[in-house]
């Protein structure tokens, strides 16, 4: 008697357990064939298609977005435009390599933003919404104050094709270097004055103070 209750029981859950997968494997064909329907009624999804551009060079063997150690961040607006620096035939015996000028690109035409007078390279930095451009170039000549070979560095704005010269702080120095530039002709960055430190942010070899600085129409002031 027993037995047989059991195998009624057996049986009875074997068929419970049957219509049980039946009934899961219809739902989930009919909701496949459901999603099936409405990705045939669903419109093509459309990707954005990318292009890689090259801005090419004024001569030399390549370009770039950035100077070593110093990352940018800037180089790229909403308009589109882009700027950086690219060789040129010209060598520059401070690095052993090709010299290289700023530039700025904007649909399909890389433009040479040129460089300080007697000067051997230039970059560009940063640009802004409204395209203001900050960066800095040398002026060819050696600076005493640095432990190494570096020319002057002036911090240069490009306003409309025309570049201005930032100068630098009252109390001297040869080296200024733009961080960026707001759409109101604000420029930030860094400069080296002429009072030793030990522990300059350049160290090892560049041996004065590093002194934040904020530039408007003309003007530099210590930070």
């Amino acid at each position: 008697m027993k037995f047989e209750i059991c195998n009624r029981a057996l049986a009875l859950s074997i068929k419970n357990w049957t219509v049980m997968i039946a009934l899961a494997l219809f739902t989930a064909l009919a909701a496949t064939q459901q999603l099936t329907a409405q990705d045939d009624q669903a419109p093509a999804h459309h990707y954005h298609h990318y292009q890689i551009v090259d801005p090419g060079t004024f001569g030399g063997p390549g370009n770039g977005l950035q100077a070593p150690f110093f990352p940018r961040f800037g180089v790229l607006n909403n308009r589109g435009t882009l700027v950086g620096t690219a060789n040129t035939s010209a060598w520059d015996p401070y690095c052993g390599c090709n010299a290289g000028d700023a530039f700025r690109y904007q649909d399909g035409v890389t433009t040479d933003l040129g460089r300080v007078s007697g000067g051997i390279d230039s970059q560009a930095n940063w640009i802004s919404g409204n395209g203001l451009i900050v960066g800095l170039g040398d002026d060819g000549i050696l600076d005493p104050l640095a432990g190494f070979p570096i020319p002057h560095l002036h911090g240069l704005l490009w306003k409309n094709g025309i570049m201005t010269d930032l100068g630098t702080l009252p109390e001297g120095g040869n080296l200024v270097f733009p961080i960026g530039v707001n759409n109101l002709g604000e420029v930030v960055g860094s400069v080296q004055n002429t009072v030793p430190d030990p522990y300059t942010m350049f160290n090892p070899g560049y041996g004065t103070q590093s002194r934040a600085f904020y530039w408007k129409d003309g003007v530099m002031q210590d930070l």
